[in-house]
């Protein structure tokens, strides 16, 4: 079973349910490292995405290196997650057209918001700045 996850929870594994620093694999005995960069992949993508086009939020870059290290990405990796960051953008794309923007958003929000339940804080309101 993989980590395949992006949004409308259509992807995810719940594997978080609580602070950073109890997040782990959902799986007993922990999950295999392909499966750890599948999911740190589809992480960046989503959150990438979000970024983009969920009004008000954007990525809080001080989860991912924690996310990362959880996860045990090594910088051999990189080319495996570069290349599933991409796939995961297909189908973060083809999710939104089918659901649209304002549900992608709401599920995406729901799993990396700043209460969600999967990478919490992941994704915070962006502070707007006085003119």
């Amino acid at each position: 079973m993989h980590f395949a996850v992006v949004l409308s929870l259509l992807f995810f594994v719940p594997v978080h349910s609580g602070p950073l620093g109890s997040f782990k694999p959902a799986y007993p005995g922990g999950a295999a490292h392909s499966d750890q960069v599948e999911f740190y992949a589809s992480v960046i993508a989503g959150a990438a995405r979000a970024e983009k086009i969920c009004e008000g939020y954007r990525t809080n870059v001080t989860v991912l290196p924690g996310v990362r290290a959880k996860m045990a990405i090594r910088v051999e990796d990189r080319p495996e997650v570069s290349r599933q960051v991409q796939q995961f953008e297909r189908r973060v794309s083809a999710q939104i057209e089918q659901i649209g923007v304002t549900s992608w958003c709401g599920a995406i929000l729901s799993i990396f918001g700043p209460n969600g339940s999967i990478v919490p804080g992941l994704l915070e309101l962006r502070v707007r700045r006085r003119p």
